[in-house]
């Protein structure tokens, strides 16, 4: 049989693909790893005694098993029969479309610009896209922003979690430029949304060296996906969507194009390659100051092209030097924005993001991965066959030079950088669906997989079969067409639904009180009318919001009770109101947040909600606002918080009871 007509190649790659999944399938269940607690944190995966690296172990067999035996397939396979599995007909490589004038550049740029902001406008602004504020979620960002206002120091005065931009600075420097109020902090996070759809639209023109076809096309789709280009068709379930704080991503991704481009060139030397290796290094780290867990993803993709590109490219003399000293000065200028971002407080960071929150995070709020849903199975499966495309590339590069293993990597990246890039954030992003498995945590941490799919069938697939036809202008006409479509009917519904308003409410001079539910604002006022100078309060219900309401920073170092479920944090919290004059307790609210995943903030926060119980008493209820007040010296106490020494797990009866 001839190398060229070998008509059970795809058959073998798709039984390999079903067999891989399959076997990690079939295994799912029977993965359990011991579980362990030993912080005494209270969560889902707690009273079911799951340990939350289930959910990694098993994900991990489904989406490597199809490559690993594929793999092995190949080393079985002896020289000539393995050339029929890799073979690929004459087909021609990518090439961007033909060089256009420079008046219809211009144009089409102005173009997708337009259809970046029209998409911007028209995506909800998460989680600030109702009318009413969400307390616990928008809470996240206004009250260590009020913290941080107050002059409290970044981890070491107060924590938080997604990151320093992303909660605290974001809301205090909407406040400097806007004027204090919650549609000033708003308005901010619809820009960055907006900067976040321009780099999204800049990095898929990066992507496709220019073509504009092709980038017009993958915007269309991913935008499509995530719900607000879909109305003018059909209703559209969100599958996916990019939050704001994926545009460190972006920029990351786009510096990686340079160096791709600079590779294939055979021009990676000197200034250019010193500049885009530094520029690498700062978007590795830089998104720590913005986000956390971006933060993670950029490094650890950073961290394994940086290896990759050493071994295979810079390794060399005159080289090496250039490379590393470049990228570490990109990674000690991201490392001083973040130190800025954080007030310099690099051991409260580090021990709070690095050492503290993974430790304790999802079996405080985690789920088992929901692998019987199909959405949850989907993205599974969508993994781990962007995996398998990757790997297969990689083997048949492997083959084309026989087997040597560097020239394999050399030869790979130059063709490949950019695909592979793609896929280690698609997978380390996914890591956020397998702790807080639920359907938004999911929805976001598959932006990345549905883009790398997207580009895939674009440039290795599609633009092969129009080339092949010769129907690019063809193409091209319709997209057009459907383009005005999408950008007049979308416009129009920025206008019908008063899309510029909700997005940008400071030009509307929206007062908090519009923002904030009624109940809040009757609470809220009680409290900033009874509190004296150097006294404080505290909110259990997880709604850091109370302190910007009440306009007083939080007197712990958790405005969101919740994260300080581990015990010496609950001892931490104590110690706090005890030396912070804390004279009143928002101890309850009519809002769900007060038991987060049905479960009471009682049983998650025994010893600061038994300290509450034996020093503080009901005083007064505001709309179903529950505050109590510090009892007066002299009170008979019912134990105290010195007990706890000899059992931190005591009890309640009333707390548990209410």
């Amino acid at each position: 049989m001839s190398r060229g007509r070998y008509p059970g190649k795809y058959a073998v790659l798709a039984a390999l693909f079903v067999l891989g999944t399959g076997l990690g399938l079939a295994a799912w269940k029977f993965i359990r790893l011991p579980f362990r607690n030993p912080w005494n944190v209270t969560g889902p995966l707690t009273l079911i005694r799951f340990n939350p690296a289930n959910n990694i172990a098993r994900f991990g067999l489904v989406v490597l098993l199809p490559t690993v035996l594929l793999f092995l397939l190949v080393l079985a396979m002896r020289d000539r029969s393995v050339g029929v599995l890799f073979f690929e007909p004459g087909a021609p490589d990518y090439r961007p479309g033909p060089r256009l004038t420079r008046g219809v550049t211009v144009l089409l740029a102005f173009l997708l610009i337009a259809l970046a902001i029209v998409a911007a406008l028209d995506f909800p602004t998460f989680p600030s896209d109702a009318p009413v504020m969400d307390t616990f979620h928008e809470g996240e960002s206004l009250g260590p922003g009020e913290c941080l206002a107050q002059g409290q120091a970044p981890y070491r005065d107060f924590v938080f979690v997604h990151g320093p931009y992303e909660d605290p600075i974001r809301c205090v420097l909407a406040w400097k430029l806007f004027g204090r109020s919650i549609a000033s902090a708003r308005t901010l996070q619809s820009l960055n949304k907006i900067v976040g759809f321009l780099l999204l639209a800049f990095m898929l023109f990066r992507l496709f060296q220019g073509d504009w076809l092709f980038t017009f096309l993958t915007f269309v789709l991913i935008v499509f996906f995530s719900g607000p280009l879909a109305g003018p068709f059909f209703r559209n379930p969100i599958v996916m969507y990019f939050p704001e704080r994926d545009m460190t991503a972006f920029a990351f991704i786009i510096t990686v194009t340079y160096m791709w481009e600079a590779l294939k060139a055979g021009k990676a030397g000197g200034r250019r390659l010193f500049i885009i290796s530094a520029l690498m290094g700062f978007f590795a780290l830089v998104p720590f100051a913005y986000s956390i867990d971006r933060g993670f993803y950029n490094a650890g993709t950073y961290a394994v092209l940086v290896f990759l590109l050493f071994i295979a490219f810079f390794y060399r003399k005159g080289l090496r030097l250039t490379f590393i000293s470049s990228t570490l000065l990109g990674v000690s200028a991201g490392l001083l924005v973040l130190g800025f971002a954080i007030r310099w407080q690099y051991v409260a960071f580090f021990r709070f993001a690095f050492l503290d929150m993974p430790r304790y995070k999802e079996l405080m709020d985690g789920f088992v991965y929901p692998i019987r849903s199909a959405f949850g199975l989907r993205m599974v499966l969508l993994i781990a066959l962007v995996i398998f495309w990757t790997g297969y590339r990689f083997l048949r590069t492997w083959e084309k030079a026989a087997r040597r293993f560097m020239v394999a990597v050399r030869s790979f990246l130059q063709e490949y950088l950019v695909e592979l890039t793609l896929l280690m954030l698609a997978v380390f992003s996914f890591r956020s669906a397998l702790g807080r498995a639920d359907m938004g945590h999911i929805q976001y941490s598959s932006a990345f997989t549905y883009l790398l799919l997207v580009f895939i069938f674009i440039k290795h697939y599609l633009s092969r079969w129009l080339t092949g036809l010769g129907g690019r202008k063809v193409f091209a006409a319709g997209l057009a067409i459907v383009l005005a479509v999408l950008i007049g009917v979308d416009a129009y519904r920025i206008v019908d639904r008063d899309r510029f308003d909700s997005n940008f409410p400071v030009v509307k001079g929206y007062e908090d009180s519009y923002f904030i539910p009624d109940e809040y604002q009757n609470a809220s006022t009680f409290l900033s009318g009874t509190l004296k100078p150097g006294e404080n309060f505290v909110t259990m219900t997880n709604e850091a919001s109370y302190y910007y309401f009440v306009g007083r920073p939080s007197p712990v170092r958790f405005p969101v009770v919740w994260f300080a479920m581990p015990e010496q944090f609950q001892r931490e919290m104590v110690a706090d109101m005890e030396k912070n004059n804390v004279r009143y307790v928002i101890y309850r609210n009519r809002n769900p947040v007060n038991n987060i995943d049905n479960i009471k903030n009682v049983k998650r926060l025994p010893i600061v909600f038994d300290y509450i119980d034996r020093n503080y008493e009901p005083y007064r209820t505001v709309d179903g606002t529950e505050i109590w007040i510090k009892k007066e010296p002299g009170f008979v106490s019912r134990g105290g918080y010195s007990n706890y020494g000899s059992n931190p797990l005591l009890l309640h009866s009333n707390a548990v009871a209410g």
